[in-house]
């Protein structure tokens, strides 16, 4: 069954912008280089994997948090693996330790990068281990799809992104 979960999630991000991924017991950290898609793929696994473990009656708890990290080669001197570690990591599992049955959790930072593409409940306060105040997530309810960017059909479509003068001042 292990297997099977695993090699269902590695299907989920095959075209996705993961950097690595890595398993600890049933656990996976994934790190992307877009907040979009950790949290389009959160999505995708909390579908997947819940529709596979429920035969079992088990879950999929989902945290995801945006931020820094710290990456490189680690270890002993015999033992070495390529890690990503830090506050953010740290706070990532801290955040899917607090994530229900079903639940997809998104760290305010998060939200905020994927704010047009999702549908959110009540933001929720969770206290973690190793921080002063508490944080704020947010469950996730639906990843939208992208809306298309409408094509131009000529100069006139076009909206300047800021007040700088045009050729028409």
């Amino acid at each position: 069954m292990l297997n099977r979960y695993f090699e269902t999630a590695e299907q989920l991000w095959a075209d996705s912008s993961v950097i690595k991924t890595e398993y600890t017991g049933d656990e996976i950290l994934g790190v992307f280089a877009s907040a979009l898609d950790a949290v389009q793929i959160a999505h995708a696994l909390r579908v997947a994997l819940g529709r596979m473990l429920e035969t079992y009656d088990l879950g999929v708890g989902i945290g995801v948090h945006t931020g820094p990290v710290i990456e490189g080669l680690m270890g002993g001197a015999d033992v070495k693996a390529y890690r990503f570690v830090g506050d953010t990591v740290n706070t990532a599992r801290r955040i899917c330790s607090a994530a229900k049955r079903g639940e997809v959790l998104l760290a305010d930072a998060t939200f905020r990068q994927a704010r047009e593409v999702v549908r959110v409940g009540a933001p929720v306060e969770v206290v973690m281990k190793g921080k002063a105040e508490p944080s704020q997530v947010r469950p996730l309810i639906e990843f939208l799809p992208p809306r298309p960017i409408p094509a131009a059909t000529g100069p006139h479509d076009l909206t300047p992104s800021h007040n700088a003068p045009t050729s028409d001042d």
